[in-house]
């Protein structure tokens, strides 16, 4: 039996006084939005912060892009830490005139530069692997690209400065024209500023760009062009075996990574 003054709609819900209309008909009600979520609390950024701890935080991550691309591309959680405190130590001793309150959540703010650089790399590849390496998006074409796909990763031909004749092993031009996109097109730029972690071209940085064009050609794979995301689960083992690659190439010939890494910012730094 139903409580006094109360009923009892389908749903099992108590239906109040408040919940009536004039003529004893049941209210309305508002029904949450389909899907609704709950807010996110929004992440700390460098603009949260005062304008001299705003720019501090900004340097910072200046460091923090460039030490990732030359040192650490694909880094742990705790590597990640790590190198986020050596950002923010190195941008301190730039700028020790800055005092910083103790709540500056300074190692979450610049650990997020660690996938923005790499997704920064990823879209210059993006931009220009296929016209490099001679892909064409019309869908007659597409058995041709399957063809040519198959042969620039097969002995990774795509790394030489000559796919076809496999000659010039991580010379291929497209490198050069993604770091100048992304670290050397203006002053203001990451390889101008923090040019010590690029004179000369560390072989870091070489392996990694070569994995974000390996996974811009996985993307014409089927023949077509179908986006893919540049995960460290898929593509860190395809970067430690350029890695390994580089070094064997080296240990080949000495003055290898040097030759590559002098003539890579020889070419870079006129900016």
């Amino acid at each position: 039996m139903d409580k006094q003054g109360v009923d009892v709609d389908a749903d099992g819900a108590d239906i109040g006084a408040d919940d009536l209309q004039d003529d004893g008909t049941e209210r309305p009600k508002k029904r949450a939005a389909r899907n609704a979520k709950k807010m996110k609390k929004p992440q700390p950024k460098a603009a949260d912060y005062d304008e001299d701890i705003e720019s501090l935080l900004n340097h910072s991550l200046g460091y923090m892009r460039s030490m990732v691309l030359s040192e650490n591309p694909m880094p742990s959680v705790d590597e990640s830490i790590n190198l986020a405190g050596d950002a923010y130590r190195l941008a301190k001793a730039d700028r020790p005139h800055v005092v910083t309150p103790s709540d500056v959540k300074y190692i979450s703010i610049i650990r997020r530069a660690a996938p923005q650089v790499r997704g920064r790399l990823k879209d210059a590849a993006r931009a220009r692997t296929g016209d490099a390496y001679g892909f064409d998006d019309r869908p007659r074409l597409e058995q041709r690209n399957r063809r040519n796909y198959v042969s620039l990763v097969e002995h990774d031909s795509y790394i030489y400065e000559v796919p076809g004749e496999l000659k010039g092993a991580y010379y291929h031009p497209l490198c050069y024209k993604i770091l100048k996109s992304c670290l050397f097109s203006k002053p203001t730029d990451d390889g101008v500023i923090f040019s010590q972690f690029f004179d000369p071209i560390r072989p870091e940085t070489v392996a990694l760009v070569f994995t974000a064009i390996r996974m811009c050609l996985d993307e014409w794979k089927s023949g077509s062009h179908k986006p893919l995301m540049f995960s460290s689960e898929v593509y860190q083992p395809i970067y430690e075996i350029h890695l390994v690659n580089l070094n064997a190439l080296n240990e080949a010939d000495p003055l290898f990574l040097q030759g590559l890494g002098e003539e890579l910012w020889e070419d870079l730094r006129w900016v």
